[in-house]
């Protein structure tokens, strides 16, 4: 079966919620700053929504440029956690990990870009019961998205 483009999916959050996107430098800033390709999903979240996500996530740092240096900040949560939790064995990030946000340096959600262009969103927590395990939240960067969104009181 063939994959289905979650562009037009994407695309409609963003025109619903008035986000902003980035451009293609501010793109290839982000490909360039997680040293890895980027998951075709993701691209696309970048390019409709990727500088303002019209009220989604706040409070966790999901945009440009919020999101350069995430990749570092979630190895440095492990290492550090490594130190602190000597009791069990703690997550390592796979190589092939797209940080895509941090929320209040315990939490992040990556991408792995060995799953395709719609890769699952997956989550890690300090604190969980499972430290040692990351969990998948979302089966695509589209229903990350729509799980954020909010329904309109009816008028």
């Amino acid at each position: 079966m063939p994959a289905v483009d979650p562009s037009p999916r994407i695309e409609a959050i963003a025109r619903r919620l008035g986000a902003l996107g980035c451009s293609q430098e501010q793109i290839d800033a982000v490909r360039r700053d997680q040293g890895l390709s980027l998951p075709r999903s993701y691209e696309v979240f970048l390019r409709f929504l990727g500088r303002d996500c019209g009220g989604l996530f706040q409070g966790t740092d999901v945009g440009f440029p919020a999101v350069l240096g995430q990749r570092d900040d979630a190895l440095d949560i492990l290492e550090r956690y490594r130190e602190w939790k000597t009791d069990c064995d703690v997550f390592r990030l796979p190589d092939d990990a797209i940080v895509i946000s941090m929320h209040q340096g315990y939490v992040f959600l990556f991408l792995r870009t060995s799953l395709g262009d719609d890769p699952p969103v997956e989550l890690w927590m300090e604190g969980s019961d499972h430290p040692e395990r990351s969990k998948v939240i979302f089966a695509s960067v589209a229903e990350w998205l729509e799980g954020g969104v909010r329904p309109r009181a009816e008028a």
